[in-house]
């Protein structure tokens, strides 16, 4: 990742249990779509991506 000139993103089949484990590799961002769709709760699944991704890029 380091090696990279621009961000990298995370992208296909991407779900909230991944966010802290990818966020460790140094991606920049992640790309979900179907999680958040298929959510009882779209709101509160985006809050659980968010703090997945900050834990993991401690």
């Amino acid at each position: 990742m380091k090696l990279s000139r621009v961000p990298l993103v995370a992208i296909g089949d991407v779900t909230a249990e991944d966010a802290a484990d990818l966020a460790a590799t140094g991606v920049a961002g992640l790309a979900v779509v179907r999680g958040i769709m298929h959510a009882a709760d779209p709101e509160a699944y985006c809050h659980e991506l968010l703090a997945g991704f900050d834990e993991g890029a401690r």
